[in-house]
C-alpha cells in the first residue's frame, strides 16, 4: 500500500480542475514546445495551434486533437529549463510545493487527455502515434 510518506505529493490535495481558458493552454502550450518538444520533437507548432483554435471554437471534443492538446498542456505543466542552482532551504521547500502543483495541474489534464486516448488504438494515423508517444 502506497501512503503519503512514500509519495509526498498525494499529501496534497488532488485537484481535478483544469483551464481550457485561451491564455492559460498558450502558456502551457508554450513551455511544452520550450521545454519538452524541443528535446524531443514529436508535434508541429503550427499543426497544434490549429487544434488550439478549434478547442477554443467548440471547448474539448472527444478526439484525437483535443487529445493531443491535453497531453500538450500536461507535458507543458512539468517541462521546466534545467538550469543549476545552489539550493536554499526555505527556497528549496517552496519550489518543492509549486512542482507538486504543477504534478496535479499535469495529473488533470493528463486524465482527460487518457479518456480521449482509446480513439488513437483504434486510428491508424500519425495523430494517434503522436498521442501514444506523448502519453507515454
Amino acid at each position: 500500500e502506497t501512503s503519503a510518506t512514500d509519495r509526498p505529493w498525494m499529501a496534497f490535495p488532488r485537484s481535478s480542475h483544469f483551464s481550457v481558458d485561451r491564455e492559460d493552454v498558450e502558456r502551457l502550450v508554450d513551455q511544452f514546445f520550450l521545454n519538452a518538444n524541443s528535446k524531443n520533437p514529436i508535434l508541429d507548432r503550427n499543426t497544434i495551434r490549429h487544434y488550439c483554435a478549434e478547442l477554443y471554437e467548440h471547448g474539448l471534443l472527444w478526439n484525437l486533437r483535443s487529445c493531443a492538446v491535453l497531453l500538450a498542456c500536461a507535458l507543458g505543466a512539468v517541462a521546466h529549463s534545467w538550469q543549476y542552482s545552489p539550493t536554499v532551504l526555505d527556497a528549496d521547500s517552496r519550489a518543492t510545493i509549486s512542482r507538486y502543483e504543477d504534478l496535479e495541474l499535469a495529473r488533470s489534464y493528463y486524465n482527460a487527455a487518457e479518456k480521449r486516448l482509446g480513439a488513437a488504438l483504434r486510428t491508424q494515423s500519425t495523430l494517434a502515434v503522436q498521442c501514444l508517444c506523448l502519453a507515454g
